[in-house]
């Protein structure tokens, strides 16, 4: 089994596959999340050599300092999940953090709150962020070499922006998320699911149709 670990390589690289977050025009008093689990650098000025004033924790809320159209996107290379390397796009926007104020790269940042680091309620965190789900639950079999594999199959459809299904059978399973927010978004929510994902093989991340779709394999 392959030990998912995250490793942020800062660079700017345009040949790197990469998913578009899309141009946000942030008004003074937004307020977003810190999503890296490693935390993020509040820098003097909007450049990756610029002195860093500070390193934000994971889940810290900046707010935004004032009215801003983001310039020229850019690309920093992260893993993608799978031993492989993506880019996440965006900008740098300037915020302000207790009495400090610099520039992150908005890529970095999410609308959405964490799971908080130290605690595994997934289920509970999920529908904080996206509402309770309905349960459709289905059993399916398939004839193996060995004999028949039964398969139980379980879908959650949440109100907000999520779909999950996990198929399970003869101790080992098949797990899909499909998020309908942005691909930065997504990819940080999955980079905090994946902590303690030790078991996990085979993983995906892919985009389909406007969607952001994360599938893993697990066995016991």
């Amino acid at each position: 089994m392959r030990i998912l670990s995250f490793v942020l390589f800062v660079l700017c690289l345009n040949f790197l596959p990469h998913f578009t977050q899309g141009a946000e025009k942030y008004k003074a008093g937004d307020r977003l999340f810190v999503a890296p689990t490693k935390g993020l650098n509040l820098r003097k000025s909007p450049d990756f050599q610029s002195a860093v004033l500070a390193t934000l924790d994971y889940n810290t809320q900046v707010t935004i300092a004032e009215d801003s159209l983001p310039s020229k996107p850019f690309q920093v290379a992260v893993t993608n999940f799978a031993g492989g390397k993506l880019s996440l796009q965006g900008h740098w926007v300037k915020v302000r953090s207790g009495h400090a104020v610099g520039y992150v790269f908005d890529g970095m940042l999410s609308n959405y709150k964490g799971l908080t680091l130290g605690s595994y309620d997934e289920d509970a965190w999920l529908v904080s962020l996206f509402g309770k789900p309905t349960l459709k639950t289905s059993k399916k079999s398939m004839m193996a070499p060995f004999g028949k594999i039964d398969f139980e199959i379980e879908e959650k459809t949440y109100p907000r922006a999520l779909v999950f299904e996990s198929t399970w059978g003869d101790g080992c399973g098949s797990y899909e998320y499909t998020f309908s927010i942005s691909f930065n978004e997504t990819y940080w929510l999955i980079e905090r699911m994946m902590v303690r994902a030790d078991a996990a093989d085979d993983t995906k991340i892919k985009k389909l149709k406007g969607k952001t779709v994360f599938s893993f394999d697990s066995c016991t």
